[in-house]
């Protein structure tokens, strides 16, 4: 019986007897083992999107609301907060409709390098896909 090339990643037991560590999984689950586990393998699966929706890990973690996911993917080599899903959003404007402004604010510091200023007016969040937008001249 040969022994699945997974359960030992880096010297390190993965955890994974029977299923290939999947980053976009474990984000779901908030499962920091496995998304670890699936970037061992190949640290190019951070901007791996899911066929159905085109969302990346960053994209479920911000939905969810799991900071501290957000916080370990952003500091991953290749994060990439500009993905587009299906519905062209990225995950900062995911954060935003979630509602946590500690994944709103790590976020912005990844984008621009430097914390939200608190005089600006809070950004609006996007659109939903299929709105109608009528722009008046003035």
């Amino acid at each position: 019986m040969s022994q699945n090339p997974l359960k030992n990643v880096a010297g390190k037991d993965t955890g994974f007897d029977g299923l290939d560590p999947d980053i976009i999984r474990g984000a779901k689950n908030n499962d920091i083992s496995e998304v670890r586990a699936a970037l061992k393998i190949d640290w190019k699966v951070i901007t791996k999107r899911d066929l159905t929706f085109k969302m990346s890990a960053l994209h479920y973690a911000a939905a969810r609301g799991n900071s501290s996911m957000v916080s370990f993917l952003l500091e991953q080599k290749g994060a990439d907060i500009n993905l587009k899903d299906r519905w062209g959003r990225d995950p900062l404007d995911v954060a935003i409709l979630s509602g946590n402004q500690d994944i709103i604010d790590d976020m912005f510091k990844f984008r621009h390098g430097e914390e939200p200023d608190e005089n600006d007016p809070e950004p609006e969040p996007p659109l939903p896909s299929g709105d109608i937008i009528t722009l008046k001249p003035q």
